[in-house]
């Protein structure tokens, strides 16, 4: 009788071991459920607070698409009406010529896809070649210029320095080392800048010669090609 007691206490014992074993790994995986599901509800939380600012991240990201899409398509119809400006062409630059041309970029700004999207660094460089273009359309005297092949970049840093107007030389040199990925290279302030500067050379239109006016003609807007360009592919990468 005895060593039946002692058989069934061992007995006892090893099941009470083994009862407490499954409560503590019982009581384990119930803590790691616990912990899991809370860890998991932090991250939905976490995820529903987050949520509005990435939706409004996406809906950015996508209207920025449409805007550079509706940019692309802006700026070439403004490109196109340069044409009067380019080098190899037979047309003559003189002041009705750019009394046109003045009111076919004021067509432009304010059409559907005009000025409205233009960005803010580029702005002042179209504003500065519509004042060139009105004040020399408007001029009270008759003008010619003489439409030249040759370099029309060095012949207009030449009237620059002669005229003491540095920040148009500055401006020039920044946008000659411009780097697409990098872009916008210039400011909105260095747009003032140039505006002032042309419209400097406006106001001393009588001192050129034929070749000079044409020179600051055609590289005002070639420089405000160059921003076109940039600002364009430098978003199509």
């Amino acid at each position: 009788m005895e060593l039946w007691n002692i058989v069934l206490n061992a007995v006892t014992l090893a099941a009470l071991g083994a009862v407490s074993l499954v409560v503590a790994l019982s009581r384990t995986a119930v803590q790691k459920a616990v912990e899991t599901s809370a860890e998991e509800g932090v991250r939905t939380a976490i995820r529903n607070v987050n949520w509005p600012q990435e939706l409004r991240q996406e809906l950015e990201k996508s209207r920025g698409v449409e805007r550079q899409e509706l940019r692309f398509k802006s700026y070439g119809t403004l490109w196109s009406r340069l044409r009067p400006l380019a080098i190899y062409s037979k047309d003559k630059v003189d002041r009705a010529s750019m009394a046109r041309l003045s009111n076919s970029l004021s067509e432009w700004y304010f059409s559907e896809c005009g000025g409205m999207l233009v960005t803010s660094h580029v702005r002042e460089f179209y504003f500065a070649l519509q004042d060139l273009a009105r004040a020399v359309g408007d001029a009270p005297d008759d003008w010619q210029s003489d439409r030249s092949s040759d370099d029309q970049k060095g012949r207009f840093e030449s009237i620059l320095k002669r005229l003491e107007l540095t920040d148009a030389l500055e401006v020039m040199a920044k946008l000659s080392h411009a780097d697409r990925a990098e872009w916008p290279a210039v400011t909105a302030a260095d747009g003032e800048r140039w505006r002032t500067a042309v419209q400097t050379l406006a106001g001393r239109w009588p001192e050129l010669d034929e070749r000079e006016r044409f020179a600051v003609l055609q590289q005002v807007g070639s420089v405000l090609r160059t921003n076109l360009a940039h600002d364009v592919e430098s978003r199509l990468r």
